[in-house]
């Protein structure tokens, strides 16, 4: 029941955003109209007929560009189905119509279903988690279950109640073996496509340049960005010209001030100061692999370089390219360079190649003397994932949150 609620509080607050003020007005007006038959004859109980209209809505515009898609009509009639324990032929009908008013609606793709469950595969592997990757993308378990076996990504578990057709799986399976294919030529594949993905309904002078260009020649600027941590807007100027050179008509400050504002609008970066920006947390998550490959320094150097790097950087780095486990312990020692993400990946790595014994006894001495909380925090879930005193470490877990929330109150 609390999913149900977190799920509906978390499609509400997508479908109030402005940008979509209007077109969810039209969808419900067009969906209301299309069920009134249902709705008069009882077939349908007017609550659980809003229920699978705020999952429609969401899933509809969430997933505007794939309106055209066949496949995308199969899964979200058997989401229906299956969430709401309606007969298939019901869902049918409600998917189809609300898809139809959709399609008069929005702009949508004429993307292959390839190309959609291309796109849901990205989605999932890069995900940190199920919840939240079942709250973004609005459909149920079944697919994404399938998904994630094909992807190798979870132990056997048995899908229930799934009704897709088998071919589904091979086309699944196809896919897969595709993007692996791509992650032996590029270890950061899966973030370019997921980068591909975000800008793919990008509207403006810049969509004419993905279509184009690619998206390949933005990945290369944020991966500079976030390199830099802030960047005036000559400089991205000056960049996006040695990336687009037979594309003028991109190049000069206003046009990449459009550029910025749009990625902006997509969490990867924000105004710093009237002229700069600075890169988010996002853009460093999706470059971080890359910068790591691409780092040239010696490994001495990352002593001194590693407090310089936000959490992904520091994190892709560690797990890249320090192999020597004296300068693992010694970051661990002194902690204080390293962020709550880039601790947990140092200790991951020491007990890899030196063993878990080794680094649960660094920890232990390091606990008690470490003040920040976030850091202590990390702590105590990395000796959870060592063994130690599992149900003790969740007590201290308590315990520190207890504090801190003492602390701020204070």
């Amino acid at each position: 029941m609390t999913a149900t609620f977190e799920k509906f509080r978390h499609h509400l607050a997508y479908l109030g955003d402005p940008r979509f003020t209007a077109t969810t007005s039209a969808l419900s007006l067009g969906f209301s109209n299309a069920v009134a038959p249902l709705c008069e004859s009882g077939i349908v109980a007017p609550g659980l007929m809003q229920a699978i209209e705020i999952d429609l809505l969401y899933c509809v515009t969430r997933h505007r560009l794939w309106l055209a898609t066949p496949l995308f009509a199969v899964i979200l009639t058997d989401h229906v189905a299956t969430t709401f324990q309606i007969p298939q032929e019901l869902a049918r009908s409600l998917t189809s119509g609300i898809i139809a008013v959709g399609r008069q609606t929005l702009a949508t793709n004429a993307a292959s279903s390839d190309e959609f469950l291309t796109c849901i595969c990205i989605a999932t592997a890069t995900a940190e988690d199920e919840e939240s990757l079942l709250l973004d993308l609005g459909f149920g378990r079944s697919l994404l279950l399938r998904i994630k076996e094909a992807l190798g990504l979870m132990t056997q578990q048995t899908d229930h109640g799934t009704r897709y057709l088998p071919e589904l799986d091979a086309q699944i399976a196809r896919i897969v073996t595709t993007i692996a294919d791509e992650l032996q030529d590029s270890p950061w594949a899966l973030q370019r496509r997921r980068l591909h993905y975000l800008l793919l309904d990008s509207e403006g002078p810049w969509c004419d340049a993905f279509i184009r260009h690619g998206t390949e020649w933005v990945f290369e600027l944020l991966l500079k960005l976030s390199q830099q941590r802030v960047m005036h807007i000559r400089e991205l100027t000056k960049e996006l010209a040695n990336l687009l050179p037979h594309a003028p008509e991109f190049h000069g400050e206003r046009t990449t001030t459009l550029l910025c504002r749009l990625l902006a609008a997509r969490g990867l970066m924000a105004p710093e100061g009237q002229r700069t920006w600075r890169n988010l947390t996002l853009a460093s998550e999706l470059t971080a692999a890359a910068f790591a490959a691409n780092w040239t320094s010696d490994a001495s150097d990352l002593r001194s370089e590693i407090p310089k790097l936000d959490a992904y950087f520091q994190a892709s780095l560690i797990q890249q390219r320090i192999e020597d486990t004296d300068l693992l312990a010694a970051a661990i020692s002194e902690i204080r360079p390293l962020t709550p993400l880039g601790l947990k990946t140092a200790c991951r790595r020491l007990s890899a190649l030196k063993g878990q014994d080794a680094t649960r006894l660094l920890l232990q001495k390091t606990l008690p003397s470490e003040s920040s909380f976030c850091l202590k925090e990390a702590i105590v879930e990395i000796l959870d994932e060592l063994d130690l005193a599992v149900g003790q470490n969740r007590n201290k877990v308590a315990k520190l949150r207890h504090e801190q929330y003492v602390d701020s109150n204070n």
